[in-house]
């Protein structure tokens, strides 16, 4: 983070997620994948446990070659100045029986975040995408944290909609002596002006906010996705829907809301001609109506089908679409709701 803490308040954040990169997903990255290891590895855990001995050596290469100086240079091409990062545990502790890598990915991180701050000053959010009891990028019916199902440590179909915590569990979470609030407490003790980001575990805003005092230097992250909401969402209809939702995100709480995660994938008739019209109508909307936001992700190597043209990458691949001229700078005073 820059020598300015943020202030989400005040602060839009136009912004972007490096992910797929020190915590690694299949979905993003599934040539390296199949190449560097087997089909049979679903995630990362089980990737290490395949690759054993090596599993640290062919993490260290893709960290390195996954993304670059280069890749942050086009992002600031288009006025991006805030970059959320996921990592696992792994990268800050190592764990008994983990069969998670632990080892130089602080290193990475610290090497494109301070370029990225010294070059551009960004600011940089840093996200633990999981503690330990699992991690594992899969689909709505395995035990998952990947967009849309994440933090979930258990087997839950459900996962992606309210019933995937529990209000009790929910409250034991934030219970003054447990684990949120320690971290809250952390922060506190390092610099009282370092905000403490909480993804809102598709509970909602409002929900999460009822459990601090509004002095907290607290911001709600909802992560807003619409290729598997069920909603039956149409690439060519869903710009007034992404208004919507995002004044409404907006109302939910005291805390200023941040959308930490979103792409252009819709459930149905997703198009390469629509995805600037799609983009800028969710930019703009997380940055007229919440605290900003950040798409997800920087580079995708997804080859996986959508309903309509193309594969995921076209629409996750944040670099591609600057190269492909789908993502421009902001226009000041263009509105798009």
């Amino acid at each position: 983070m820059p020598s300015c803490t943020l202030l989400f308040t005040i602060y839009n954040a136009n912004g972007v997620n490096l992910g797929a990169w020190l915590a690694k997903e299949r979905t993003h990255d599934p040539i390296w994948w199949v190449e560097v290891g087997e089909a049979n590895a679903l995630d990362e855990w089980t990737l290490c446990e395949t690759l054993g001995r090596w599993c640290g050596p062919v993490l260290n290469s893709r960290y390195g070659s996954f993304l670059n100086f280069t890749t942050i240079d086009v992002l600031a091409s288009v006025g991006v100045n805030t970059l959320r990062i996921p990592t696992t545990y792994a990268a800050w502790i190592k764990v008994p029986g983990s069969q998670f890598y632990s080892g130089y990915q602080v290193q990475f991180l610290d090497r494109i975040v301070t370029y990225a701050v010294q070059r551009y000053n960004m600011h940089i959010i840093l996200g633990l995408h999981s503690l330990p009891g699992g991690y594992s990028p899969l689909g709505l019916d395995k035990f998952t944290i990947s967009p849309p199902n994440e933090a979930s440590d258990t087997n839950l179909v459900s996962f992606g909609s309210p019933a995937g915590l529990t209000d009790k569990g929910a409250a034991w979470v934030n219970s003054l002596e447990q684990y949120l609030n320690g971290v809250l407490d952390g922060i506190k003790q390092v610099d009282p002006r370092i905000p403490m980001m909480l993804q809102d575990n598709f509970k909602g805003a409002e929900f999460w906010a009822s459990f601090y005092n509004e002095t907290e230097n607290i911001v709600i992250d909802s992560h807003v996705y619409y290729f598997a909401s069920g909603e039956q969402t149409y690439a060519n209809f869903i710009n007034p829907a992404v208004c919507g939702q995002a004044q409404a995100i907006a109302q939910q709480t005291k805390f200023p809301n941040y959308i930490g995660e979103w792409s252009l994938q819709t459930e149905f008739n997703n198009t390469f001609a629509g995805r600037e019209s799609v983009f800028n109508a969710e930019r703009y909307a997380f940055n007229e109506y919440n605290s900003g936001s950040a798409f997800w992700t920087a580079v995708s190597y997804s080859t996986t089908p959508v309903a309509g043209q193309g594969t995921q990458r076209k629409y996750w691949s944040y670099v591609d679409l600057i190269n492909q001229g789908v993502i421009k700078p902001v226009v000041s005073g263009q509105s798009y709701c």
